[in-house]
């Protein structure tokens, strides 16, 4: 009895072997990455790959191949027989020299029949920007640097000294205290606009102090019931003129100024008040 069964279990086996299909596998693409001046960038083919770079792509074989895999770039080049590699995977290498998307074809011969495998890429894109290797890594660096300056700068605020009590309009200030800001709510009126004021640091006549209001920067005045020109020109109390502004502040432009050549040549960090 043991012995008929296993004289059946033998043949359902013998039956397997004869009708299992032969075992093959077609050739697989892997994309590796690309070589810039020496160096690599890892690439998995995911996203672009520059234009001129010498692409690296490996080529798993097929079990039963019996000759090296031929490969086909899909920008008209010659194809490619016979890489470097083990006797399971070949590495090829390629230059595309224009932008574009490409295919790439593997093809193997299993003695007889042909299988084929293919990958789709992209060629054109910037590849890893911050590989030090690429060309545009130097300007992003500094790129970033400088938009990190710029917000710096933006954001840096130059605060007027404040004269110190009982002090004359006008006189240098030597070490004065500089107290805590009071917050002003609620004075009427609007910010006179710095940029209808402009005025280059030159035009500005020596010996002019800056002004400033402490109640707020120079502003115009809101009438009810009236429109409010915001472009209206402001000027200065102690002789009318025109106020200028500039990077260090509010001045008078009037060289004929009753305030001028009060303090010492050039900007003084004295105060006219408004």
């Amino acid at each position: 009895m043991r012995a008929s069964a296993l004289i059946i279990v033998l043949a359902a086996l013998s039956m397997l072997l004869l009708f299992m299909p032969s075992a093959s596998a077609a050739p697989g693409i892997s994309i590796q990455g690309y070589h810039t001046g020496g160096s690599f960038t890892p690439n998995d083919g995911s996203y672009p790959i520059p234009v001129g770079v010498t692409l690296e792509v490996r080529i798993w074989d097929d079990f039963y191949a019996c000759s090296d895999a031929t490969v086909n770039w899909g920008d008209g080049t010659a194809p490619d027989t016979g890489g470097t590699g083990s006797g399971f995977a070949q590495t090829y290498e390629h230059v595309y020299t224009a932008a574009g998307t490409y295919t790439i074809t593997a093809t193997q011969d299993v003695c007889p029949g042909i299988v084929s495998a293919r990958k789709v890429i992209e060629v054109g894109g910037m590849g890893n920007m911050f590989d030090p290797s690429s060309p545009m890594f130097f300007l992003i660096f500094f790129a970033l640097i400088l938009a990190v300056a710029a917000l710096i700068l933006a954001n840096a605020r130059i605060t007027p000294p404040r004269p110190r009590p009982g002090a004359r309009p006008g006189a240098p200030q030597q070490n004065a205290p500089r107290p805590t800001p009071v917050p002003r709510l609620g004075y009427s009126g609007i910010n006179a606009n710095m940029t209808h004021h402009l005025v280059r640091l030159r035009e500005v006549p020596p010996g002019a102090p800056v002004q400033y209001d402490p109640l707020g920067p120079p502003h115009i005045e809101m009438v009810f019931g009236k429109p409010t020109n915001i472009n209206e020109q402001v000027s200065c109390k102690a002789c009318g003129s025109k106020l200028g502004y500039t990077v260090e502040g509010w001045f008078c432009m009037n060289p004929h100024c009753p305030m001028i050549g009060t303090g010492p040549k050039g900007f003084t960090r004295g105060t006219l008040q408004l």
